[in-house]
């Protein structure tokens, strides 16, 4: 019976330590699932963002050497942009860029009252210097995204790793005790077997002990 009993106990205890790493191997792998999906959409925004700035870098030096090989009076220079915009791609984004920094140019050129000051600026040569700065404002936010991009996908690139040798080590562990409770369970079927059989051998003793003293009780009293 204690043989039994213990195997009983300890099949039942190991059967509570599978469940419970069942529950952390479903956890984990969920979290595995959730975060690659995460890593796969930063993945795609990336994408689109890093082409974005390429197309418009590309626009931008070839705007550059554009209004550096002719020489283009302020006007030309802005009507070759708002060309380039209509069917070069990143175009759309420097323009708007640039018109953005030559409001806050000519703004600050108005401190003295002299409008004519902002106009004698804007020459081909104040537009190339403008289209300079933002071609090193572009390509230094490029540079920062993909750097930024390369530290997620490393980051995330441990992350996985963890989880995943996690997860192999919790379904190794979860293997080794679901073996281990097969062999208490087959050990206790085999001592219950074993106790039953005892016992139906006792009982079987018994019940010839008991024909063979009615017996010889009856042949003493004929």
């Amino acid at each position: 019976i204690a043989t039994a009993t213990k195997a009983d106990s300890d099949a039942a205890q190991l059967g509570a330590e599978i469940e419970q790493l069942d529950a952390e191997i479903n956890q984990l792998s969920a979290e595995k699932k959730a975060a690659s999906e995460d890593r796969a959409a930063q993945h795609a925004e990336y994408l689109t963002v890093s082409a974005d700035y390429a197309e418009s870098v590309d626009a931008l030096e070839r705007a550059i050497q554009t209004l550096k090989s002719q020489n283009y009076d302020r006007s030309q220079a802005e009507v070759l942009l708002q060309n380039m915009a209509k069917s070069t791609p990143g175009m759309p984004r420097v323009l708007a860029a640039f018109l953005q920094e030559k409001g806050r140019a000519a703004k600050s050129l108005r401190g003295d009252g002299a409008p004519e000051v902002a106009a004698y600026e804007f020459q081909s040569g104040g537009i190339v210097e403008i289209l300079e700065g933002l071609l090193d404002k572009f390509k230094t936010e490029l540079r920062e995204t993909e750097t930024a991009e390369s530290n997620e996908a490393h980051n995330h690139g441990l992350a996985d790793l963890h989880l995943s040798n996690t997860i192999k080590q919790d379904q190794a562990d979860r293997d080794e005790k679901a073996v281990a409770r097969g062999q208490r369970a087959e050990a206790s079927a085999k001592a219950k077997g074993e106790l039953s059989e005892t016992r139906a051998d006792k009982a079987e003793t018994e019940k010839l002990k008991a024909d063979t003293e009615t017996t010889l009780s009856i042949k003493k009293a004929q």
